[in-house]
């Protein structure tokens, strides 16, 4: 399995297409955007906004989008919009290990991207709870009918394990390269599969 690590990035406004420009930090998109041509599909599982996806659309012909907290996904659908990238598709989507509702922590201070699930004790000082749906990424993932899969990204603030676990056998068929965030603090090692 191949695997690249990237760190996250906060943003909480929406992008401009004349105005997108994205740090880099230990190589992580000079490393993607150096492997990856035309012709080659990607997942963007805990999407956010579409940083990622947008910086990374002109490397893939195929991207999908998960994202399942409502505002966040208007601003992601927005920004896909707005920088005219008919090849990204978003979805308004939990994936994890199994059809579960869980309890999900927006985060109202500002930083959309620091919601998730509850559970990882990550303190928050407005917040809202609300019950999620989740879906097993491997059904999620053979309903869109791919031909192939080259890389996922997956950002989903300590959910990780449970995302990669849901996509064991779609990982399995592909052998896509995965990007994932992992401070250490949210899961031991062990947690991974």
């Amino acid at each position: 399995m191949r695997a690249l690590f990237s760190t996250s990035i906060r943003a909480s406004m929406s992008i401009a297409p004349s105005s997108w420009k994205i740090p880099t930090r230990d190589g992580f998109y000079i490393s993607c955007g150096g492997a990856s041509r035309k012709g080659q599909f990607a997942l963007d599982i805990g999407a956010n906004i579409g940083n990622h996806s947008i910086y990374l659309s002109g490397d893939f012909s195929i991207i999908h989008c998960f994202e399942p907290n409502a505002e966040t996904f208007r601003r992601l659908t927005r920004n896909i919009e707005a920088n005219n990238l008919v090849h990204v598709t978003a979805h308004q989507v939990a994936l994890g290990e199994r059809d579960e509702v869980l309890a999900f922590r927006e985060n109202l201070d500002g930083n959309l991207g620091n919601s998730g699930f509850m559970g990882d004790e990550k303190p928050v000082e407005r917040c809202r709870i609300k019950p999620i749906q989740v879906h097993p990424g491997d059904v999620v993932v053979d309903d869109l009918r791919l031909s192939r899969l080259d890389f996922i990204k997956i950002d989903v603030e300590g959910f990780e394990p449970a995302v990669l676990r849901g996509l064991r056998s779609t990982i399995s068929r592909y052998r896509p390269i995965l990007a994932f965030e992992f401070h250490g603090q949210h899961s031991e090692n062990k947690a991974f599969p």
